[in-house]
């Protein structure tokens, strides 16, 4: 697990080309404790989803807010900029994956690039973990996630680019805005 070095937010490692020698993907599970909000920022190089485990936020995708909850899958293409923020009275908790594993982040305001750094731990605060090294400039992602025994909502909320893009290759759910 890594902390941020801003915040209470925890990063975990699921997929990366270190612990699977795949530069495919990268994936991992990332939870934001109550009011958190990570910079603006996008990638250059990568698609990037996420999946909503448990809770409830705002994401942004070029300043544009869409409320997300437990269910929906967040899709930004390549260089739309975007961030999250948890609502202020519930952890968010999400796995994201990037497609391909390297890419580089670009942020807003430089001054808000954030260093992830290793606490030798696992989730449940347990010493030993593997470690990843350091992660400088990964904004919206750390990790973490609890199971929730209710199933998901089977919903999907697209970014205007998404929709222009892909039209077909998704059916969107219920939701305000209709958007992310």
């Amino acid at each position: 697990m890594l902390d941020s070095e801003h915040d209470a937010r925890k990063r975990i490692y699921l997929v990366t080309p270190k612990l699977f020698g795949t530069k495919a993907v990268k994936g991992e599970m990332i939870i934001y404790p109550p009011g958190t909000a990570a910079a603006n920022h996008h990638h250059e190089g990568a698609e990037h989803f996420m999946y909503v485990l448990r809770g409830r936020g705002t994401v942004y995708a070029n300043e544009k807010p869409y409320p997300v909850r437990q269910g929906d899958v967040i899709y930004y293409p390549d260089r739309e900029r975007h961030y999250l923020e948890a609502t202020a009275d519930e952890e968010l908790v999400f796995a994201e994956f990037f497609a391909p594993a390297e890419f580089k982040t670009v942020w807003v305001d430089e001054s808000q690039v954030c260093a992830w750094l290793p606490t030798g731990r696992d989730i449940a605060a347990a010493a030993g973990a593997r470690d990843q090294g350091a992660f400088i400039g990964g904004g919206a992602q750390s990790g973490g996630c609890l199971r929730d025994p209710r199933p998901p909502s089977p919903r999907l909320r697209r970014t205007p680019a998404m929709r222009r893009s892909c039209p077909r290759s998704f059916s969107e759910g219920g939701g305000a805005g209709g958007g992310i």
